[in-house]
Protein backbone atom coordinates (compact mmCIF):
# COMPACT_ATOMS: atom_id res chain seq x y z
CA UNK A 1 0.00 0.00 0.00
CA UNK A 2 2.85 2.19 -0.37
CA UNK A 3 6.57 2.53 -1.29
CA UNK A 4 9.29 2.72 1.44
CA UNK A 5 12.08 4.44 0.14
CA UNK A 6 15.22 4.63 2.54
CA UNK A 7 17.77 5.97 -0.02
CA UNK A 8 17.41 6.12 -3.83
CA UNK A 9 20.41 6.53 -6.00
CA UNK A 10 18.97 7.11 -9.41
CA UNK A 11 21.86 5.61 -12.13
CA UNK A 12 21.39 8.19 -14.85
CA UNK A 13 21.85 12.05 -15.37
CA UNK A 14 19.38 14.24 -13.71
CA UNK A 15 18.76 17.63 -14.68
CA UNK A 16 15.95 18.95 -13.80
CA UNK A 17 13.69 18.02 -10.58
CA UNK A 18 10.01 18.51 -11.66
CA UNK A 19 7.05 20.99 -10.44
CA UNK A 20 6.08 19.24 -6.92
CA UNK A 21 8.25 16.03 -7.56
CA UNK A 22 8.79 15.67 -3.75
CA UNK A 23 5.38 17.74 -2.35
CA UNK A 24 4.84 16.21 0.76
CA UNK A 25 7.36 13.79 0.98
CA UNK A 26 6.47 14.18 5.01
CA UNK A 27 9.19 11.81 5.91
CA UNK A 28 12.27 13.37 3.40
CA UNK A 29 14.67 14.26 5.79
CA UNK A 30 17.98 14.91 3.62
CA UNK A 31 18.08 15.74 -0.46
CA UNK A 32 21.31 15.95 -2.10
CA UNK A 33 21.22 18.11 -5.80
CA UNK A 34 23.46 16.56 -8.17
CA UNK A 35 26.08 17.76 -10.00
CA UNK A 36 24.50 18.28 -13.50
CA UNK A 37 20.55 19.81 -12.13
CA UNK A 38 19.85 22.98 -14.00
CA UNK A 39 16.04 23.78 -12.54
CA UNK A 40 13.75 22.83 -9.79
CA UNK A 41 10.47 23.47 -10.27
CA UNK A 42 7.81 24.98 -8.40
CA UNK A 43 6.63 23.19 -5.12
CA UNK A 44 8.94 20.75 -5.82
CA UNK A 45 9.81 20.44 -2.47
CA UNK A 46 6.55 21.69 -0.57
CA UNK A 47 5.43 20.44 2.50
CA UNK A 48 8.50 17.88 3.35
CA UNK A 49 8.17 19.18 6.92
CA UNK A 50 11.14 16.45 7.84
CA UNK A 51 13.42 17.78 5.39
CA UNK A 52 16.42 19.39 7.19
CA UNK A 53 19.79 18.45 5.15
CA UNK A 54 19.74 19.67 1.43
CA UNK A 55 22.91 19.65 -0.08
CA UNK A 56 23.51 21.38 -3.97
CA UNK A 57 26.64 19.93 -5.24
CA UNK A 58 25.44 21.77 -8.88
CA UNK A 59 26.93 24.57 -10.47
CA UNK A 60 24.52 24.35 -13.27
CA UNK A 61 21.54 25.81 -11.94
CA UNK A 62 19.75 28.52 -12.87
CA UNK A 63 16.42 28.52 -11.88
CA UNK A 64 14.35 27.48 -8.95
CA UNK A 65 10.41 27.24 -9.18
CA UNK A 66 8.19 29.37 -6.45
CA UNK A 67 7.86 27.85 -3.38
CA UNK A 68 10.18 25.27 -4.28
CA UNK A 69 10.78 24.97 -0.23
CA UNK A 70 7.64 25.95 0.96
CA UNK A 71 7.24 24.00 4.40
CA UNK A 72 10.31 22.55 5.09
CA UNK A 73 12.15 22.63 8.56
CA UNK A 74 12.07 25.88 9.67
CA UNK A 75 15.57 24.96 10.78
CA UNK A 76 16.40 23.87 7.64
CA UNK A 77 20.35 24.89 5.93
CA UNK A 78 20.65 24.52 2.43
CA UNK A 79 24.64 24.07 1.49
CA UNK A 80 25.71 25.64 -1.95
CA UNK A 81 28.73 25.24 -3.91
CA UNK A 82 31.16 27.96 -2.51
CA UNK A 83 31.86 29.61 -6.33
CA UNK A 84 28.16 30.10 -6.55
CA UNK A 85 27.32 30.96 -3.30
CA UNK A 86 26.43 34.81 -3.98
CA UNK A 87 24.56 33.37 -7.14
CA UNK A 88 22.75 30.95 -5.55
CA UNK A 89 22.10 33.02 -2.06
CA UNK A 90 19.52 35.38 -4.63
CA UNK A 91 18.28 32.76 -7.05
CA UNK A 92 17.07 30.56 -3.51
CA UNK A 93 15.79 33.56 -1.76
CA UNK A 94 11.99 33.72 -1.17
CA UNK A 95 11.58 30.29 -2.83
CA UNK A 96 8.86 29.32 -0.07
CA UNK A 97 11.12 28.51 2.91
CA UNK A 98 10.94 30.56 6.46
CA UNK A 99 14.09 33.25 6.90
CA UNK A 100 15.53 30.79 9.67
CA UNK A 101 16.89 28.64 7.14
CA UNK A 102 20.34 28.86 6.58
CA UNK A 103 21.92 29.21 3.00
CA UNK A 104 25.83 28.33 3.73
CA UNK A 105 28.89 27.87 1.28
CA UNK A 106 29.64 24.07 1.37
CA UNK A 107 32.48 23.97 3.79
CA UNK A 108 33.91 21.02 1.99
CA UNK A 109 35.81 20.10 -1.64
CA UNK A 110 36.47 16.90 -3.06
CA UNK A 111 39.44 16.20 -5.06
CA UNK A 112 39.54 12.89 -6.43
CA UNK A 113 38.45 10.67 -3.99
CA UNK A 114 39.50 13.06 -1.26
CA UNK A 115 37.45 14.87 0.96
CA UNK A 116 38.62 17.97 2.24
CA UNK A 117 37.17 20.26 4.65
CA UNK A 118 37.96 24.18 4.10
CA UNK A 119 38.96 25.96 7.16
CA UNK A 120 36.93 28.89 8.35
CA UNK A 121 37.81 31.91 10.68
CA UNK A 122 36.19 30.59 13.85
CA UNK A 123 39.08 27.87 13.11
CA UNK A 124 42.01 29.82 12.57
CA UNK A 125 41.01 32.20 15.69
CA UNK A 126 40.95 28.85 17.90
CA UNK A 127 44.53 28.01 16.21
CA UNK A 128 45.75 31.13 17.05
CA UNK A 129 45.06 31.35 20.27
CA UNK A 130 46.61 28.58 21.11
CA UNK A 131 50.26 29.39 22.88
CA UNK A 132 51.97 26.84 20.99
CA UNK A 133 51.65 28.52 17.62
CA UNK A 134 54.67 30.09 16.55
CA UNK A 135 54.43 29.86 12.94
CA UNK A 136 51.50 30.28 10.43
CA UNK A 137 52.18 30.49 6.89
CA UNK A 138 49.05 31.99 4.90
CA UNK A 139 49.71 31.76 0.96
CA UNK A 140 48.43 34.11 -1.72
CA UNK A 141 46.22 31.17 -3.38
CA UNK A 142 44.68 27.86 -2.35
CA UNK A 143 43.87 25.67 -5.09
CA UNK A 144 40.91 23.14 -4.87
CA UNK A 145 40.29 20.57 -7.27
CA UNK A 146 40.85 22.72 -10.91
CA UNK A 147 39.72 26.12 -8.86
CA UNK A 148 41.82 28.72 -7.84
CA UNK A 149 41.09 31.39 -5.19
CA UNK A 150 42.87 34.21 -3.83
CA UNK A 151 43.53 34.71 -0.30
CA UNK A 152 42.27 38.47 0.26
CA UNK A 153 41.40 38.84 3.69
CA UNK A 154 41.28 37.05 7.10
CA UNK A 155 38.66 38.16 8.92
CA UNK A 156 38.52 38.33 13.10
CA UNK A 157 41.28 36.50 14.16
CA UNK A 158 42.52 36.13 17.79
CA UNK A 159 46.41 37.55 16.68
CA UNK A 160 47.66 40.20 19.07
CA UNK A 161 50.53 41.20 17.31
CA UNK A 162 51.06 41.76 13.47
CA UNK A 163 52.67 38.71 11.34
CA UNK A 164 55.12 39.34 8.14
CA UNK A 165 54.46 38.69 5.20
CA UNK A 166 56.70 38.21 2.22
CA UNK A 167 55.44 41.13 0.59
CA UNK A 168 54.52 43.24 3.44
CA UNK A 169 53.65 44.01 6.93
CA UNK A 170 49.96 43.52 7.70
CA UNK A 171 48.11 42.93 10.86
CA UNK A 172 45.54 40.16 10.85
Amino acid sequence: TGILLFESIVPFIVVSIGESAFQNCTKLKKVTIGKEVETIGAKAFKGAAALFTINIESTKLTKVGKEAFKGIDKYATISVPVEKYSTYAALLKNKGQKSSVTIKADDTAVVGNLKYTIIDTKNVECAAKNKKVTKITIPDTVTIGDTSYKVTAIKKCGFERPFESRKSRFKL
